[in-house]
């Protein structure tokens, strides 16, 4: 009994003592491991043990860059590398009396302005034939042939250049599809706050052609007095002549309708017209046998001093076949039939209804107090 006893004592006491090494060991273990770390995060000291302030230095942390921290005077590493989305740049605001770099480049630009004399060029182009003005282009070249300035002389009036020799073309455009048509080109010297006022003489192309037109009998080939109309092609009247047997239109270039009528018959063609040109059209008219024609005048009443009138001829069905403006007579040929005349004046009017029969002559004359 007494041997169990004293074999159990000695196991319990084996095992309280292995217990305490075991804890003794942790904590020694634990201890030597606080100590390490705070060594590592201890300040290095100079050698005198003096202390010595650090230096301000802002050093930004960038990938896996050295950054240096001011205030604590630590030093670490960045575990994780700053990607190129959560980069965020430092702003250093300018300290008061300092200039930021956009003031330092103005004023750089303001002295160097300073430094450089200016002059003006007044630029106006004409057309030599008649004198007057015309809106050019103009474009600026320098003395070694580089474009330095372009602008019009309606919204450009003057032009401010550095003081030179320069050479200025002055261009006239055709407006609507903005091709070069004529050009002058002059070489000018700018002075130091002087104004130089050059005329550019250019000639503008020629756009006008002409149109001669007449109307002749077709079955005798005599010259007949008819009423013509010039037309655009989208049906814009651009000329007119009455009672007339030839005639001549002054056109721009391009397409034209052209319409003769003389009583009841009417011709009608398409005619194209070329700049600086001349085109010669005529238009043939089939009159019957079965008309006739009408001499319409006008006169003051005491005296045989012809009066401008306003002439408008209708037929029965209250067709116009004749419609004239400031004439003081008209001679036209009708199909024979029933027709009525007015005539008017500023200061006066009246009607007559006639008969035209087939190769007869009707002449009404129309006399009014002035």
């Amino acid at each position: 009994m007494r041997r169990r006893r004293k074999g159990r004592m000695s196991q319990l006491l084996k095992g309280l003592f292995i217990g305490l090494t075991l804890l003794v060991a942790i904590i020694a273990t634990t201890n030597l491991l606080d100590k390490g770390k705070n060594k590592s995060l201890e300040t290095p000291q100079a050698a005198d043990n003096t202390e010595i302030p650090a230096p301000a230095i802002n050093v930004i942390a960038e990938d896996n860059k050295l950054s240096t921290d001011a205030d604590s005077n630590t030093t670490s590493t960045t575990d994780n590398p700053v990607t190129p989305e959560t980069k965020t740049d430092t702003y250093k605001p300018a300290l008061e009396g300092e200039q930021t770099p956009e003031e330092i480049a103005d004023k750089i630009k303001a002295e160097q302005e300073k430094s450089i004399q200016y002059g003006f060029l007044k630029a106006t182009a004409i057309n030599p034939k008649n004198e007057q003005s015309l809106k050019a282009n103009f474009t600026i070249f320098n003395d070694k042939n580089i474009k330095v300035l372009e602008g019009d002389s309606t919204n450009n009036p003057s032009f401010k250049l550095p003081v030179g020799r320069y050479r200025v073309v002055a261009t006239l455009l055709n407006s609507k599809n903005q091709e070069t048509k004529a050009e002058s080109t002059q070489n000018i010297i700018i002075r130091d706050e002087e104004i130089t006022r050059k005329t550019f003489k250019v000639s503008p192309p020629v756009s006008i052609g002409v149109l001669q037109v007449s109307a002749i009998n077709a079955r005798n080939k005599q010259i007949m007095r008819a009423n013509f109309t010039v037309q655009k092609e989208n049906g814009e009247v651009v000329a007119t002549r009455n009672n007339v047997a030839n005639t001549l239109f002054k056109l721009e270039s391009g397409s034209y309708k052209v319409t003769v009528r003389s009583g009841g018959n009417t011709d009608s063609r398409t005619v194209d017209i070329d700049a600086g040109g001349s085109t010669k059209e005529i238009f043939k008219l089939q009159e019957s046998s079965k008309q006739g024609k009408l001499l319409v005048r006008a006169f003051e009443s005491s005296s045989d001093k012809k009066v401008n009138i306003d002439i408008k001829i209708t037929n029965a069905r209250d067709e116009v076949m004749q419609n004239l403006t400031s004439v003081n007579q008209t001679e036209i040929s009708l199909p024979l039939g029933n027709y009525t005349i007015n005539v008017s004046t500023d200061y006066a009017q009246a009607n007559k209804n006639i008969t035209i029969f087939a190769g007869k002559t009707v002449n009404e004359v129309f006399r009014f107090d002035p």
